[in-house]
């Protein structure tokens, strides 16, 4: 009896699935396996969630957001303002106060534009 081995890969965005099959002489299969799958850091089936979702400033001042991204894709995170002359945003979710206002800070991972949360930034005078 003669065994053919055959392996498939097969790489996707989120996952990674190896699979081995032997066959005899017929191609039928006699054996096979499948190894499991794993996340891939840019894979996005949590939601994003920012935190504080609401925050008020006064100009000039800062403060630090958060997400619930695990700390492995931080870097694939996008950090944007919609009013950059209220409040600025950088690529790690420090926030800083410029005039008065309201801003909405959101964040995304690079790879997926659906996957996005939101914080609600307010500026305002002490």
């Amino acid at each position: 009896m003669r065994i053919h081995v055959r392996f498939t890969f097969a790489i996707g965005a989120a996952a990674l699935a190896v699979s081995l099959a032997a066959c005899n002489s017929t191609t039928t299969p006699i054996l096979a396996a499948v190894g499991g799958s794993a996340t891939s850091p840019g894979s996005t089936t949590t939601p994003l969630v920012i935190t504080p979702s609401q925050l008020q400033l006064a100009p000039g001042t800062s403060a630090q957001l958060s997400t619930n991204a695990p700390t492995a894709v931080q870097s694939q995170l996008r950090w944007s303002s919609s009013q950059t002359a209220v409040a600025s945003v950088s690529s790690t979710g420090l926030v800083t106060g410029f005039g008065t206002g309201s801003a909405s800070i959101t964040v995304r991972y690079a790879s997926d534009t659906t996957n996005v949360a939101s914080a609600t930034i307010i500026v305002s005078m002490p």
